[in-house]
């Protein structure tokens, strides 16, 4: 076959495109089973004459003379099938690590995914009101560890941001554990905590089933956590299936702030989240918008105040 008259401008364009992909590409290993595929090409379009010594050479004086019959065939054939193999391997992530982090690396950005955001279920003055007007809210402050703690501003903010772990039975029951209270009395670990890297190292161990002190220890290590004492206090935390809930995303993210992580380590925030009037409340989404209402505090004395009273009246 002969080369047509112009075909040496769109010859070399072609090259040129194609060397421009590659280099955006990038170096890649291509997987095991792509060579044996390109030979099983490569046969099937050489011509049977080419079994023999004579058309042998032929068929190499084709491929280095510029690219011209049937070897430029061979050569583009050869040229886009690995094209098509490394943009298929950059948009899939091929090869993988191999480093036995798959696992770690692919929770861990599972969890850096979006989540739902909270301020994204909106509550009206109407609900809010009708919220502190209701039977739930006035059972609620009439509990005197629960008026305590709502007493305070800080802790109806560390509540407020938290609200997805808070309204979760499994995550309340797990933050009231005696081994997480303990932990979090430790600044440090507040702070470690507030670390998105650390969050991402409990997560993807719970991901692999890994919640073991001895996985977790070495994780955290990974995370940038130095401190012995800290990693001891943190793999003590969340380790084991009691502890569970507490890996799930929806907690690691309230420990993200740190005046619910404070607020965690207080005696009275495990004896809140025992009660079953505090449950009752955190089910009503009204209950984390009131809790950020100027009316809160006035509907928390009239409704103590009324209850007192109450309680005073003779039988």
């Amino acid at each position: 076959m002969t080369q047509k008259p112009g075909d040496d401008g769109l010859v070399q364009t072609q090259h040129e495109e194609l060397d421009r992909l590659l280099d955006a590409l990038g170096p890649a290993e291509p997987p095991a089973e792509l060579l044996a595929s390109v030979m099983r090409q490569v046969k099937a379009t050489t011509p049977a004459a080419a079994t023999s010594r004579t058309a042998m050479h032929e068929h190499r004086d084709n491929l280095t003379d510029g690219g011209t019959g049937m070897g430029k065939k061979v050569m583009w054939g050869l040229a886009a099938a690995a094209a098509l193999a490394l943009i298929v391997m950059k948009f899939t992530g091929f090869p993988p690590t191999g480093d036995g982090t798959e696992g770690t690396v692919g929770a861990a950005k599972r969890y850096q995914a979006p989540q739902i955001k909270e301020g994204d279920v909106q509550v009206t003055d109407a609900e809010i009101q009708q919220f502190l007007q209701s039977d739930t809210f006035d059972r609620l402050i009439k509990d005197d560890a629960v008026r305590k703690v709502l007493a305070s501003p800080a802790n109806r903010m560390a509540l407020a941001e938290a609200r997805g772990a808070v309204a979760a039975a499994d995550v309340r029951e797990a933050l009231a554990g005696s081994a997480v209270r303990a932990g979090l009395e430790d600044v440090q670990v507040r702070r470690e905590l507030a670390r998105s890297e650390v969050r991402g190292a409990i997560a993807a161990a719970a991901a692999n089933g890994a919640l073991t002190k001895a996985n977790l220890n070495a994780d955290l290590l990974k995370a940038g956590v130095a401190d012995v004492d800290v990693r001891g206090k943190l793999s003590s935390m969340f380790a084991g299936a009691e502890a569970l809930a507490l890996a799930r995303p929806v907690a690691l993210d309230a420990f993200a702030h740190p005046g619910f992580a404070e607020f965690v380590s207080r005696p009275g925030a495990a004896e809140v989240f025992t009660r079953p009037e505090f449950a009752n409340a955190v089910a009503n989404y009204a209950f984390f918008a009131a809790l950020q209402s100027p009316a809160f505090d006035a509907a928390m004395r009239a409704g103590a105040w009324g209850g007192a009273k109450a309680e005073e009246k003779p039988q």
